[in-house]
């Protein structure tokens, strides 16, 4: 052994071999030791001292100063003493004992060393390939190196955590903790405290739990979990699940598709570009940005919701309490709402459930639910589709209304010439134009305004109700109705069917098509025109006109016809006047005079025809006496 020697000015200590004690002197001036195999004691000066025991069980005492020890092989035990010091126990696996002391330490070493602080001797921090439980100690900072999946868990001290390459779980306990997991798939908790906690490459989970943590997903796909506290949570990129939970939280997506829920208390939630999803519980602001958003607002909270650029979803209770905001050009929007309302400006859609639905000034599709809706385009050319229930509509120019097949009992109110579609019930006309409403192939109701209405039935047994003015009905079954009530117009019923106008109220009759269709009047003063088939013309009581058209037809008079006149009687197309209900079969020629240019047959004093431009001799010859 060459014993003990002291160095006042040099700075550099050489052993030689054996178990060398070294002790620098109290100088200021920092010494470099490098030791031997052997098993060094070595006891620095005040300044950075580096010392480096080689093998051998090696004692190394830095003193003061910001020293750096070395262990190298063998079991060692470094103290650091006062200062900043850097301690490394060496890649052995033998048991070292690093001891940091007063000062910043930073400690280098390996499952089996022992790493030793006291409380207030600085911000110490340990650089490990492996798990580290801090709990009892008080080291307060941890750098993952290994390739293993780890466990980290802190000590309440405000730890900065920080992960390695493999998959590791990062715990901060109590404190406002720092934890960074870096590459892998990483498990950050923060535990009590204001905590930081930063995910790295790979798919993450990073739980903030209680008190007001920042949270950053970083790359992956991560879930971040607020808790308690007033949090701030990034996904970065990455399609990630951010989640408040209690607390006025603030979650910003970042990019890709992101799935942001706000939870309890008032939170802004962003969505950054991408399709995001948002939830909302709380009374929140929800900025979707970029990208085909979905927004929801289940629970019905006054929360603001922002779609942003993109084809945006919003999802809501109720759009007439809920506010919605779009600017002009940011995509084709939809809102879906339990409770129908009128769509905010630049919104396109709107699905609802309960109650009315209106559009706005733009090209809307509005779709009902299962039940009795409301639906109300508004401006624009809008399609309007009711879904089951008795629905109804309100159109205007270039609407289209869609119904499925037992979609209920519908209604259309237009104000302006309207054609059903499929599916669709009943029309009603509006406002006071002349206008026209065509059926389908269902049974239609078809109610004109106070215009000059032609009302089409189209196919299906119909019901048309014309209102005021001069109406026009178009009859094409024998089940069409037609109701018109006293004072409301002259009336014209056209028919390709065998029709008595009966209590209608209808004053005119005109029979279509080729068949040999029947015509019959009512108590009203009727004009009844045949078509170009041989027609049964009976203007039954009161002032009627007759007009038979081509073909072979018949002018029937029964009791009580009152004074009518025939305007087109033909004997070459072998026109009838059938006067059998007065004459009983028995002929009286006396009841038929020429009068000018016409022929009266006189059958009572109240019952009077008059054909015109006839002779009394052709008349004679077709009458059925």
């Amino acid at each position: 052994m060459a014993g003990i020697n002291t160095i006042k000015r040099d700075t550099v200590l050489n052993a030689v071999l054996g178990n060398p004690v070294l002790e620098a002197s109290a100088s200021p001036i920092a010494a470099v030791y490098a030791g031997t195999p052997g098993n060094d004691t070595y006891v620095g000066t005040s300044g950075a001292d580096t010392a480096d025991g080689a093998a051998g069980n090696d004692t190394l005492n830095g003193n003061a100063g910001n020293d750096s020890l070395f262990g190298g092989a063998g079991r060692d035990s470094l103290v650091g003493g006062d200062g900043n010091d850097v301690l490394n126990g060496g890649a052995d696996t033998d048991r070292d004992t690093l001891i940091g002391g007063l000062g910043d330490d930073t400690y280098y070493g390996g499952y089996r060393d022992s790493f030793v602080e006291t409380a207030g001797g600085g911000r110490d921090l340990l650089y490990f390939a492996g798990g580290v439980d801090l709990f009892g100690s008080y080291i307060e900072d941890v750098v993952q190196t290994g390739t293993l999946n780890s466990y980290i868990r802190g000590n309440g001290l405000g730890n900065r955590l920080t992960g390695g390459i493999a998959d590791d779980s990062l715990y901060g306990q109590e404190g406002s903790d720092t934890l960074t997991g870096n590459a892998g798939q990483d498990a950050l908790s923060g535990g009590i405290g204001n905590d930081i906690l930063s995910g790295g490459d790979g798919n993450d989970v990073l739980r903030g739990y209680e008190d007001n943590d920042g949270l950053s997903g970083d790359a992956g796909d991560d879930l971040l979990v607020g808790y308690t506290g007033d949090d701030t949570i990034v996904g970065g990129v990455g399609n990630d699940r951010l989640v408040g939970d209690a607390g006025n939280d603030t979650l910003i997506g970042g990019a890709d598709n992101d799935s942001l829920e706000g939870g309890a208390g008032t939170n802004k939630l962003e969505g950054g570009t991408g399709n995001d999803t948002f939830i909302t519980n709380g009374t929140d602001l929800l900025l979707g940005e970029a990208g085909n958003d979905r927004l929801e607002n289940p629970w019905g909270q006054n929360s603001t919701l922002v779609g942003g650029a993109g084809n945006d979803t919003y999802v809501i209770v109720n759009i007439s309490t809920a506010t919605l905001i779009e600017a002009s050009g940011e995509g084709i929007d939809e809102v879906i709402s339990s409770v129908g309302g009128t769509l905010a400006a630049n919104f396109e859609n709107l699905r609802f459930g309960l109650g009315d639905g209106t559009g706005n000034g733009h090209k809307n599709m509005i779709t009902g639910g299962a039940g009795a809706n409301r639906l109300d385009g508004a401006a624009g050319a809008d399609t309007l589709i009711g879904m089951d229930g008795n629905d109804t509509y309100v159109v205007d120019g270039g609407d289209v209304v869609i119904e499925a097949a037992n979609g209920g009992t519908d209604l259309l109110l237009a104000g302006f010439n309207y054609g059903l579609s499929d599916f669709v019930e009943d029309l009603v006309l509006t406002g006071t134009g002349n206008l026209e409403a065509t059926g389908n192939g269902s049974s239609n109701r078809l109610t004109g305004n106070d215009g000059n209405n032609l009302l089409n039935g189209d196919g299906g047994n119909d019901t048309l109700v014309g209102g005021l003015g001069d109406d026009t009905y178009y009859v094409q079954s024998a089940g069409d109705v037609v109701i018109e009530t006293a004072g409301q117009g002259k009336d014209l019923v056209v028919s390709w069917v065998s029709y008595a106008l009966g209590g209608t109220l209808v004053e005119n009759l005109t029979l279509m098509g080729p068949a040999g269709w029947s015509a019959t009047g009512n108590s009203l003063g009727n004009t009844l025109t045949g078509n170009d088939g041989n027609n049964v013309l009976n203007g039954l009581g009161a002032r009627d006109v007759l007009i038979g058209g081509l073909g072979a037809d018949t002018f029937l008079f029964t009791a009580n016809s009152g004074r009518d006149r025939i305007d087109d009687f033909s004997a070459a197309q072998n026109d009838r006047v059938n006067l059998n209900a007065y004459t009983g079969g028995v002929a009286n020629a006396g009841m038929v005079v020429q009068a000018g240019a016409d022929v009266v047959i006189t059958l009572t004093a109240t019952d009077v025809i008059t054909v015109l431009n006839a002779t009394r001799a052709d008349v004679l010859s077709h009458i059925v006496w």
